[in-house]
């Protein structure tokens, strides 16, 4: 028997799935190789802002158009969007913008600590993920470290600290886009950092 889910001997060995990025989304001439992905709406429209983006594509979703912008940042063209919440929505994103060109990507997020040690701005470098841990621990980081891998892409993610989940309540101790302190020590981070990609 045949079908989606039942497959004849040796399907999974076949170099190509049955839904290819390529079959949803083209080439765009001019497409940046390298980019910055935030997971915040309002980091993405300051940084737009900022560095004078121009949208150069969309994301089509349930939701309506997500624009991707090129920027230019220390004579480099960047490509920044922002990403969808959850690993699948994420994964789906980064695979269409390999597909439009990008090569090379830094993603840029806050996240909760499980240690009340770790302040609120404290910078988080993921450098991997827990194999049985739950959503709340591993949300969208070793979904998009597995894509990158696979598709060959260069990829990064740099988490700043904003909640706190290591109590029996949760602590709200701050939001990134509220504090134009926090905002300015460590929004050139990720240009930095996908610059020297």
């Amino acid at each position: 028997m045949t079908g989606l889910f039942l497959q004849p001997e040796g399907f999974y060995q076949q170099a190509s799935a049955v839904l290819e990025p390529e079959m949803i989304a083209s080439p765009v001439p001019g497409f940046p190789e390298r980019g910055i992905s935030c997971f915040s709406r309002k980091l993405v429209e300051f940084l737009k802002d900022r560095y004078n983006g121009v949208p150069i594509a969309f994301f089509r979703t349930e939701e309506g158009k997500i624009p991707i912008y090129k920027i230019s940042w220390d004579g480099q063209e960047i490509a920044l969007f922002m990403s969808r919440v959850g690993a699948p929505a994420a994964v789906i994103q980064l695979e269409e913008v390999r597909a439009m060109g990008l090569r090379k990507i830094f993603y840029f997020g806050s996240c909760g600590a499980l240690d009340r040690q770790i302040g609120f701005g404290d910078l988080i470098l993921p450098l991997g993920g827990i194999r049985d841990g739950c959503l709340v621990v591993e949300m969208e980081y070793t979904a998009l470290q597995a894509a990158a891998d696979f598709r060959k892409m260069e990829f990064g993610q740099l988490l700043y600290c904003e909640d706190n989940l290591d109590g029996e309540d949760w602590e709200a101790r701050g939001y990134l886009p509220g504090d134009p302190e926090l905002m300015e020590r460590w929004l050139e981070l990720p240009f930095r950092i996908v610059g020297g990609f």
